[in-house]
């Protein structure tokens, strides 16, 4: 059983406004994601004490950036065991419903089970008492549709996990349209501000379904055919 949050008097002697403790670290997680991160690790994580590390700093800030529209396009890559599945697929998302519950978000990956496992982590942080008792009013899970794989809140958003299954280039296509095949690579058109900004080049593996993230070039870059080389 928890301890009850004491009561503390809303003005000092001097009748000034009195800011609790806990009010102040809720609106530092509030308006850092690093600090939501922090906070809420022991959330998902009650046996792993939270380390902090340059890459987990990079990674949040430049989270934050996204979410705030200051980045359009973010790949990240670190090694397997830095957390980037936790802190991209589960509490980034959350985080960013604090403030805008309205945001809808599709998470994929080659296996399935590692798509329903960061969801279902995703769905037990908002429903833990820590997070509840801090931003519970600002939304709630829909009762209606509330499975591992998708559910939604009472603001229209939603969090929806897919599998991808790519076998070929006609299977990439129902994903992604415009995709195409340059040589052994595939192109992919990423819509930036402005519109076809970027390309993404990357070598797609059918038979182990993983993607290798080759090039993120402007498109004039791209047209100077360097990378073919």
């Amino acid at each position: 059983m928890t301890n009850p949050i004491p009561r503390i008097p809303q003005a000092n002697p001097r009748g000034q406004p009195f800011l609790r403790r806990f009010d102040l670290e809720t609106e530092l997680a509030r308006r850092n994601f690093f600090e939501f991160v922090k906070q809420g690790w022991h959330v998902l994580e009650p046996a792993t004490p939270f380390l902090d590390g340059i890459h987990v700093r990079a990674i949040g800030s430049h989270l934050q950036a996204v979410a705030e529209g200051r980045i359009s396009n973010l790949i990240i890559n670190v090694p397997p065991g830095h957390a980037k599945s936790l802190l991209t697929a589960v509490f980034w998302p959350v985080w960013v419903w604090i403030d805008h519950p309205e945001t809808r978000w599709l998470f994929s990956s080659y296996r399935e089970d590692l798509a329903i496992r960061d969801s279902t982590r995703c769905r037990r942080l908002i429903q833990s008492d820590w997070y509840q008792l801090r931003w519970g009013h600002c939304y709630q899970l829909s009762a209606d549709q509330n499975e591992k794989g998708r559910f939604e809140n009472t603001a229209t958003g939603y969090r929806i996990t897919r599998r991808a299954n790519w076998r070929n280039l006609a299977d990439v296509r129902v994903d992604f349209a415009h995709a195409d095949v340059v040589g052994r690579r595939t192109v992919f058109n990423i819509h930036g501000i402005h519109g076809n900004d970027y390309r993404l080049i990357a070598r797609v593996n059918y038979r182990t379904r993983r993607v290798f993230v080759l090039y993120i070039l402007t498109h004039t870059d791209y047209t100077k055919g360097v990378w073919k080389q």
